[in-house]
C-alpha cells in the first residue's frame, strides 16, 4: 500500500481545512476565544492554519498504524478512531503548555474543551476515512490481519 499517494494527500489537506474550520466555528464564534487575542489576529491564523496542516498530518499517519488494524479496517471506523486520539494528545500538549489553564480555566472548562478537541479531530478523522473509502488509487490491497 503507498501511504504517501493521492489519498494520504488528500486526506491531508482536506482535513486539516476541515479541522481548521471546526475550530474557528468553535473558538471563534461561539466561545469567542479570538477577542482575547493580545496580537494580530492574522498571525494567530497564519500559525493555526500551520498547526493544523502538521495535526492532519500526524492524524491521517496514525490511521495506517496497524494497531488498527486489531480494531478494524474498514475507513469510516478508523479515521475517527485516529482523530479521537490525535484531539486527544494534541490537548494534553495544550495543557503541558499551558494555552488552556493560562485562563484560569477551572475543571468543567478543561473537561469540555478536550470534549470539544476530540470531537474536532473526530471530524478530520470522519474526513480522513470519506477520503480513503472514496477515492481509487491503484496499487496492491493492504494486507489483512487473520483473526484466530
Amino acid at each position: 500500500m503507498q501511504i504517501y499517494g493521492k489519498r494520504f494527500m488528500i486526506a491531508w489537506i482536506t482535513s486539516a481545512v476541515v479541522m481548521f474550520g471546526c475550530s474557528y466555528l468553535w473558538h471563534g464564534v461561539v466561545l469567542n476565544d479570538y477577542a482575547r487575542i493580545s496580537y494580530p489576529r492574522g498571525i494567530f491564523l497564519i500559525a493555526a492554519a500551520c498547526v493544523y496542516l502538521f495535526m492532519a498530518f500526524l492524524l491521517t499517519r496514525l490511521y495506517h498504524i496497524r494497531l488498527l488494524d486489531k480494531i478494524s479496517f474498514h475507513p469510516l471506523v478508523r479515521g475517527p478512531l485516529a482523530g479521537a486520539v490525535t484531539g486527544l494528545m494534541v490537548y494534553m500538549m495544550a495543557i503541558v503548555v499551558g494555552v488552556t489553564a493560562s485562563y484560569g480555566a477551572d475543571f468543567q472548562y478543561m473537561l469540555f474543551d478536550v470534549i470539544w478537541q476530540v470531537i474536532e479531530q473526530s471530524i478530520g478523522g470522519l474526513v480522513t476515512g470519506l477520503v480513503f473509502f472514496f477515492i481509487y488509487e491503484a496499487g496492491p490491497a493492504p494486507e489483512r490481519v487473520k483473526n484466530d
